[in-house]
């Protein structure tokens, strides 16, 4: 396996564990949210147990789509102008 080979299966790896976070994430709010309202008379502890798992959830959530943007323009970076940049304000074309 050539090394570029190995490089891109890294990236797709790393991409696909971004995926399982966002889609962990997605599954902490819901519980989190289910917990806080199953048990809203009940104990305040169990109340900020639930609030804990819904927020971090919601970090996993934000993480995922962070790292999912991120990779997208990473991609895109390397397909334009044969990855070479426009130039910008104060650099010579």
């Amino acid at each position: 396996m050539s090394k570029q080979g190995g490089a891109d299966m890294g990236s797709k790896g790393r991409f696909f564990l971004d995926g399982c976070a966002f889609t962990l994430g997605i599954h902490l709010v819901v519980f989190g949210i289910a917990t806080q309202v199953q048990v809203a008379g009940a104990s305040g502890q169990l109340l900020l147990l639930g609030m804990g798992i819904s927020l971090g959830g919601g970090l996993l959530v934000l993480y995922g789509i962070y790292r999912a943007c991120f990779f997208a323009l990473k991609k895109l970076q390397a397909k334009g102008a044969g990855g070479q940049h426009a130039p910008t304000i104060g650099e010579e074309s």
